[in-house]
């Protein structure tokens, strides 16, 4: 996969618990990064380095958008 334009993929994942490094390395273009972890509250981990291979991401935060960590405790 190359290419991914989706929002709010993880979004109400409340057992996510951390991120797996690398989980998004094969990707080129994340075309709608919006609510991509809404509300997953459970969240703890965050690799560094999670989007660093992408070419084209989009980290819209607007009217009908909470960004991509929106309403996560931590």
């Amino acid at each position: 996969m190359h290419h991914y334009y989706h929002s709010g993929t993880f979004a109400q994942c409340t057992s996510l618990k951390e991120i797996p490094a690398g989980l998004f390395d094969p990707l080129v273009n994340l075309e709608d990064a919006s609510n991509l972890f809404l509300s997953c509250t459970s969240l703890k981990k965050i690799p560094a380095g999670l989007f660093d291979k992408l070419v084209k991401v989009n980290f819209t935060v607007g009217e009908y958008t909470n960004g991509l960590f929106g309403y996560c405790s931590n």
